[in-house]
Formats: structure tokens, sequence, C-alpha cells
């Protein structure tokens, strides 16, 4: 399976696009029982930014990466309950005083949980488009990743 599917391969052309777009940093993050991992990091070009890096571990319940985690692995609660109906969470200073982070599920091709896809921005440069771009990523992430993996 491994040398049949690299997921970096499709993940990372995929952030290097979203962060051209935005100028802001992209993250993979992957539940780690009960924290998460960031899988996959590409900086912000732009000296204030968030400094988490690929291999950092960080609580599940602070910060957009976290909530989308918890949420669409089951978690009870009305914020939960909006981001599975809503399908993405915008939130503001949630993990970071100051740093704003959009966050979207990303399924594997069979249909599971892969992790979440995040855009984290200094709230003086956050614009609204970002929500759509970021969106928009995750939509064409799963796409791709349906159509990338063996028996999909």
């Amino acid at each position: 399976y491994n040398a049949s599917f690299s997921l970096q391969e499709v993940v990372l052309p995929l952030m290097r696009d979203l962060v051209a777009q935005t100028g802001e940093s992209v993250a993979l993050h992957v539940r780690q029982g009960e924290q998460r991992l960031c899988l996959y990091r590409v900086d912000s070009p732009q000296l204030l930014r968030d400094h988490v890096q690929a291999g950092d571990v960080l609580p599940l319940d602070r910060g957009a990466g976290g909530r989308v985690l918890l949420a669409f692995g089951g978690a009870k609660g009305r914020l939960y309950d909006t981001i599975r109906r809503e399908g993405y969470i915008h939130a503001s200073s949630d993990r970071v005083p100051g740093l704003v982070g959009v966050s979207a599920p990303v399924w594997q091709g069979d249909g599971q949980l892969l992790g979440a896809l995040t855009l984290t921005v200094p709230e003086a440069r956050f614009r609204a488009v970002f929500v759509k771009q970021l969106r928009a990523a995750a939509k064409r992430l799963c796409e791709q990743l349906a159509h990338a993996q063996p028996g999909s």
C-alpha cells in the first residue's frame, strides 16, 4: 500500500497552492489519541505567523484543527453539532490569542476521516475569502485522495 500511494505527493502540492493563494500557513492535522499531530505543514512567507511545525503535537480540544477532528470523531455538544452541520470551523483566539484558524475535514477515499486541513492567520490579516478558499482546497483534497488511493 505504501509503495503504491504517497499521501505527501497529494497533500503538499495542494497545501502549497493554498499558501500561494492566501499568503498564510496551512497544516494537515491527524488525530493521535487524545491529541493531534501536525502531519504536514507549509508556512506563510510572512514573518508574523503561527510557528507550528510538522511533527508537533497539539491539544485536541483547542484550535480549529482539533475542533474539526473532535466534531467528525463524534464529539457531543452544540459547537461540534454546528461544525458537522456547516462542514468547517472558523475560530479566533481558540488556541493562541490573536490567531484565527479555519479548518475543514479531509476524508479518505473509503469515507474515513483522515484529518483536518487548517489555515492559520493572524487576526489583523484575516479575510472572509479565506474560508471559501480553505473549504475549496479541502474538497479538492478529498477528491484527489478518492482517485489516488488504491481500491477507491
